[in-house]
């Protein structure tokens, strides 16, 4: 019995330092796309001109509201005559 626990806890050490490879290798792949994306998002950024700024005096004032003219008084409605 001791025999097969040692044997059982080797093949666990061994998938164990197995799967932590696996997880070092995907490490290793997720930085090296990250950086990919870095890189280029950077060269996208850098190609693109940026917008001349604006000054101010050219921007046109902002539209006031009119000043409201006094409504009109309903229209009286007559009575039909009999």
């Amino acid at each position: 019995m001791l025999e097969s626990d040692r044997a059982a806890l080797n093949a666990q050490e061994t998938r164990i330092a197995e799967l932590e490879a696996q997880v070092e290798e995907y490490r290793q792949q997720l930085a090296r796309i990250i950086t990919r994306a870095v890189a280029k998002n950077r060269a996208l950024v850098e190609r693109k001109p940026r917008p001349a700024l604006r000054s101010t005096s050219k921007r046109l004032a902002k539209r006031r509201p009119s000043p409201k003219k006094p409504r009109r008084p309903p229209k009286l409605k007559r009575r039909p005559q009999r």
